[in-house]
C-alpha cells in the first residue's frame, strides 16, 4: 500500500513536470529576465532621449515666442502713446505738440488741422482719417495687440507646464538608470 501511493505521487510529479516543460530550466530565467531588462533599459533610454529632445524644441519655441512678446509690446506701448495724443487732441483741441525728429530730439510745432491725421492703413499706405475715427481704428489695434499678448502667454504657460512634466519624466528616468534598476523604485 505504501508503495502504491508513493507511485500515485511520482505519477502525479512526472505528469506535473510534463505540463511545465515549456518553462525555463535553472538558469534560464536570470537570463530572460536580463534580457528583459536590457530591452526596458534601452526602451527608458530611448524615451529619455525623446524628452531631451521634446525639452530643447519647448525652449526654442518660448524663446521665440519671447522675442515674439517683446516686438508685440513695443507695438502696444507705440500704439497706446498714439491713441492717448489723439485723445488728448480730440478732447481739449490743443494746437500745439511735440514732433520727434529722431535721437531723442523734439521739435515744438502747430498743428494746422485737427481734424484729420495721417494713419497708416497697412502696408505702408497712409490715408487722410477723421481723428474719430483712427482713434476707434487704433483703439481695435492696442485691444488686438492686448489680445494677442494674452494668447502668446497662455501658450507660453502650456509649454512652461508640458516642460516641467517632461523634465520630471526625464529626470525619474535618468535616476532609474544611475540607480541600476528599471522599476519605479530602482526594481522591476
Amino acid at each position: 500500500m505504501f508503495n502504491a501511493g508513493r507511485e500515485d505521487a511520482f505519477r502525479t510529479i512526472i505528469k506535473i513536470d510534463s505540463n511545465f516543460t515549456d518553462l525555463p530550466r535553472r538558469g534560464e530565467y536570470g537570463r530572460q529576465v536580463s534580457m528583459m531588462e536590457k530591452e526596458e533599459e534601452r526602451s527608458q533610454m530611448m524615451n529619455l532621449e525623446a524628452n531631451l529632445a521634446r525639452m530643447d524644441q519647448i525652449k526654442n519655441q518660448m524663446e521665440s515666442l519671447r522675442a515674439q512678446m517683446m516686438s508685440i509690446q513695443s507695438i502696444l506701448a507705440d500704439h497706446s502713446s498714439s491713441l492717448e495724443a489723439l485723445k488728448e487732441i480730440i478732447e481739449t483741441g490743443e494746437k500745439e505738440a511735440l514732433m520727434p525728429i529722431g535721437g531723442s530730439a523734439f521739435l515744438k510745432v502747430e498743428i494746422k488741422d485737427t481734424s484729420f491725421c495721417l494713419l497708416d492703413r497697412g502696408g505702408g499706405i497712409f490715408m487722410d482719417t477723421p481723428l474719430d475715427r483712427a482713434r476707434e481704428v487704433i483703439e481695435k489695434r492696442v485691444e488686438s495687440l492686448r489680445n494677442t499678448i494674452t494668447t502668446i502667454e497662455g501658450t507660453m504657460e502650456n509649454l512652461l507646464k508640458s516642460y516641467d512634466e517632461i523634465s520630471r519624466s526625464a529626470q525619474e528616468v535618468y535616476a532609474r538608470q544611475m540607480s541600476g534598476g528599471t522599476g519605479p523604485q530602482g526594481t522591476f
